[in-house]
C-alpha cells in the first residue's frame, strides 16, 4: 500500500515538471513569435525542455509501483490539473465552456480505461511476455516505427504550408496600407493636415523603416491570409483532423500497423499457428531500443511544431490524450480484448470514447472563438497605431527642418 502511494506521488510529481514545462517552451514561442529568431537561443525552452524530459523516468518509477489501473484513472485527472497549470502559469483565463470541456475528460477517460487495456488484469506474466515478444508485435513495431519516418516530414509540411500559393514580401504587404495614409487628406478639425505632394521629400517607407519598425510584426499578421491549420479549426468537418496527425498518429495508423504486422508476421514466423519466432529472440531488444527514442524524440518535434502553429496551451493536453488513447487502442485491438467484452462493455468503451470527444469539441470550439476575438480586436487596434506613428513621424521631420 505504502508503495502503490509512493508511485501515485512520483506520478503528480511527473505531471506537474510536464505542464510546467511546456508551459515555458510556449513561452519561448511567444516570445520570438514575429521574428525570425530560433527558440533553440532561449534559456527558456531548453529549461521547459529539461521539465519534460524529466517528467519521462518519474512516470516508469511510477509504473513499476503502482498497477495500471491506478495510473489509468488518475491520467485524465492529471491532464485536468497540467491543463490549469499551464494556463495559470501562462496567466491565460479560463472561460466557463473550457472547464466544462476539461471535467469531461475525467468522466469519459475513467469509462474508457475501465473497460480496455488492462493486461495486467488478464494474462499472467508468461502470458503477457510470450504474446509481447511474439513476431506479431516486434513486426508492429517495425512497422509503425516505418510510418512515423514516413508522417513526420508530411506533417511537418502540413503545418507549413500555404493554401493560396503565394508569398508576399514584407514591402509587397505595406504597400497598399501606406498608399492609402499618403494620398488622403485627414479631417478638417486636424491642426496640421497634409497631403503627398506637400511633403514631397517625405519616403514613408524608410519613415516606417526607420521609426516605427514595432508595426511592422503586427501589419505583416493581419496582412497574411489565414494558415492552413486555422483554415481546419475554422471548418466544423475537419476539425478533427489535426488531432488525427498529431497525437502519436493516432488510434487509426496504429490499427493500420498493426493489421499489416498480423499479415507479415507469416513471412517471418517459424510457428504461424503461435505467432512467435525464435529469430525475433536476437533482434527484438534492438528494435525496442530504436524504436522508443525515435518515438519519443518525433513526438516532442510535433508538440513543438503545434506550439509554434496554435497560439494555445491546449495541443500538449490534447496530445496526451490522442496518446493515450492510441496506447489503449492499439493495446486492446493487438491483445484482441475486444473478443473478450460482452456488449454493455464494448457499449461503454464506446460512450467513454464520445465523451472525451465532446470535450475535445468544446475545447476546439473555444480555442476558435478566442482566436477570431484577438484577430478583430488586432484588425481595430492596427489602422490607429499606424496612422499616430506616421503622423508623429511626419511632425518630428517638419521639427527637424
Amino acid at each position: 500500500m505504502e508503495l502503490a502511494i509512493c508511485g501515485i506521488i512520483i506520478n503528480v510529481c511527473g505531471l506537474i515538471s510536464t505542464a510546467l514545462g511546456w508551459a515555458l517552451q510556449k513561452k519561448a514561442h511567444n516570445q520570438i513569435k514575429g521574428t525570425n529568431e530560433s527558440s533553440l537561443k532561449i534559456p527558456k525552452w531548453w529549461l521547459g525542455m529539461g521539465l519534460v524530459l524529466l517528467a519521462q523516468p518519474l512516470y516508469l518509477v511510477a509504473i513499476t509501483m503502482t498497477k495500471i489501473s491506478i495510473l489509468g484513472v488518475l491520467g485524465p485527472i492529471g491532464i485536468l490539473a497540467s491543463i490549469i497549470l499551464a494556463r495559470v502559469f501562462l496567466e491565460e483565463k479560463i472561460s466557463t465552456v473550457e472547464y466544462l470541456a476539461m471535467i469531461l475528460f475525467i468522466p469519459g477517460s475513467i469509462i474508457t480505461l475501465c473497460f480496455s487495456s488492462l493486461e495486467n488484469h488478464r494474462y499472467n506474466k508468461e502470458e503477457f511476455d510470450t504474446l509481447f515478444y511474439s513476431c506479431r508485435s516486434l513486426t508492429y513495431l517495425f512497422i509503425n516505427c516505418i510510418l512515423m519516418c514516413v508522417l513526420l516530414p508530411v506533417c511537418h509540411y502540413i503545418l507549413k504550408i500555404d493554401p493560396y500559393g503565394k508569398k508576399v514580401t514584407y514591402h509587397e504587404q505595406l504597400d497598399e496600407p501606406l498608399q492609402d495614409y499618403s494620398t488622403r487628406t485627414p479631417s478638417s478639425n486636424s491642426k496640421d493636415s497634409f497631403k503627398t505632394s506637400s511633403f514631397g521629400s517625405v519616403n514613408l517607407h524608410n519613415i516606417f523603416s526607420e521609426e516605427n519598425e514595432k508595426c511592422r510584426p503586427l501589419l505583416t499578421k493581419l496582412c497574411k491570409k489565414d494558415s492552413f491549420m486555422t483554415v481546419l479549426f475554422s471548418n466544423p468537418r475537419l476539425r478533427f483532423l489535426p488531432l488525427i496527425v498529431y497525437p502519436y498518429f493516432g488510434p487509426f495508423v496504429s490499427g493500420l500497423s498493426i493489421t499489416f504486422a498480423r499479415v507479415l508476421s507469416g513471412f517471418f514466423s517459424t510457428a504461424p499457428a503461435e505467432g512467435h519466432s525464435s529469430n525475433f529472440d536476437t533482434i527484438g531488444p534492438w528494435i525496442y531500443i530504436i524504436y522508443v527514442p525515435l518515438g519519443a524524440t518525433f513526438s516532442y518535434f510535433l508538440v513543438n511544431e503545434a506550439l509554434k502553429h496554435y497560439d494555445t496551451i491546449y495541443v500538449v493536453p490534447l496530445f496526451k490524450i490522442g496518446d493515450l488513447m492510441h496506447h489503449l487502442l492499439s493495446g486492446a485491438i493487438f491483445l484482441q480484448e475486444f473478443y473478450d467484452y460482452s456488449l454493455k462493455e464494448l457499449l461503454l468503451f464506446v460512450l467513454g470514447v464520445l465523451i472525451c470527444a465532446t470535450g475535445v469539441c468544446l475545447l476546439l470550439f473555444s480555442n476558435d472563438q478566442n482566436e477570431k476575438d484577438k484577430l478583430r480586436k488586432s484588425s481595430l487596434d492596427a489602422p490607429y497605431l499606424l496612422e499616430s506613428n506616421i503622423s508623429s513621424s511626419i511632425e518630428l521631420r517638419r521639427d527637424i527642418k
